[in-house]
């Protein structure tokens, strides 16, 4: 289902196929154990989405479906980081 691929710089990256479309991630580990880890959890969440059990919402990008399978199909986006604006000073705020 997924294979490991450890690139010269000593990162791991995963390999796996959905829907006939191939795909390629970095675990961003150097530890064989962690990726070996990721990987049985990637797999594990194709599994589920193979059988029926997990649904991914439609449409999805890449990144969405990587999101989701990293997380065992909890979470589909990356969480979004609101920006703060600059605080306005307002003098009618002074006592």
């Amino acid at each position: 289902m997924a294979s490991l691929r450890k690139r010269a710089s000593g990162v791991y990256y995963l390999e796996y196929r959905y829907r006939d479309r191939h795909f390629h991630r970095s675990l961003e580990t150097r530890h064989e154990r962690d990726a070996r880890q990721l990987k049985a959890s990637v797999e594990r969440t194709l599994a589920l989405l193979k059988e029926g059990v997990l649904q991914l919402p439609e449409p999805v990008t890449a990144d969405g479906l990587w999101q989701f399978l990293r997380s065992g199909g909890k979470q589909h986006d990356l969480p979004e980081v609101l920006r703060f604006g600059m605080l306005a000073f307002s003098p009618t705020c002074i006592t």
